[in-house]
């Protein structure tokens, strides 16, 4: 007997739940308070005694599933929204650093810290993006997605964890003075001046020196790359598992 198309899509965001909602202790610590019932369906072994033959595990592994629908699909819902805002932040980072790069920005400084805001948010929705109480991408976590009845029909997806520093962007200051490696000559660097006219340094005089920032264009694109893909990741489970 074969679960049909709406159990499948089901189990496929029920198990997001299953696999970061689980721990009943992190709930009552942190979430509003629920009753022991309302978790019970997270672990379906407390119910294997009642169940007398796989037909019926079918079944009552189905309706169970459809207990957990509105949860699992507000964790899945929160966790693409916050990816999507991440990614949002990154391209209006771009923006701005080819703005600066180009030597057309209208004030360096003011570039800058609105670039800086940015990252902030982007730490923020790191830090804080959470669904009963608790948070989604604060760590990494492998996101378990049922696609079917049986025990081993899951796909695991490992999520990383999008913040500032895994993104690369550390010290990412388009208020400095910005650079770009000759492809020519790649101990050579391009700089350019507030007035965008340019000028040719040494990298080894630019690396580590805090008055430089160096290939940043590169260093977003890199990002984009990360956030996008983690987002990838999760849509492509989610597919999977509604075919």
């Amino acid at each position: 007997m074969k679960i049909g198309t709406a159990a499948r899509r089901t189990a496929l965001v029920a198990a997001s739940a299953l696999s970061v909602l689980a721990p009943a202790q992190a709930l009552a610590a942190e979430a509003p308070a629920r009753s022991t019932e309302d978790f019970a369906y997270f672990d379906s072994r407390d119910k294997q005694e009642a169940v007398p033959d796989h037909t019926d595990t079918q079944g009552y592994y189905s309706g169970q599933l459809s207990n957990t629908s509105n949860d699992a699909v507000t964790l899945a819902r929160t966790t693409e929204s916050a990816l999507k805002k991440i990614t949002g932040h990154l391209q209006s980072i771009r923006l701005l650093t080819e703005q600066a790069a180009r030597g057309i920005a209208p004030d360096r400084a003011a570039t800058g810290k609105e670039v800086r805001q940015h990252l902030e948010a982007i730490d923020t929705l790191s830090v804080q993006t959470r669904f009963a109480g608790i948070k989604l991408l604060a760590k990494e976590t492998s996101m378990n997605h049922q696609v079917g009845a049986n025990d081993g029909d899951i796909i695991a997806v490992a999520m990383k964890v999008p913040n500032v520093d895994t993104l690369g962007l550390s010290g990412y200051d388009v208020s400095r003075i910005i650079c770009s490696t000759d492809p020519g000559d790649p101990a050579q660097a391009s700089c350019t001046k507030d007035d965008g006219t340019t000028y040719a340094v040494a990298v080894a005089d630019i690396t580590g020196n805090p008055l430089y920032l160096l290939d940043p264009l590169p260093r977003i694109d890199a990002a984009l790359r990360k956030a996008t893909s983690l987002r990838s990741t999760l849509s492509d489970a989610q597919n999977k598992g509604a075919i």
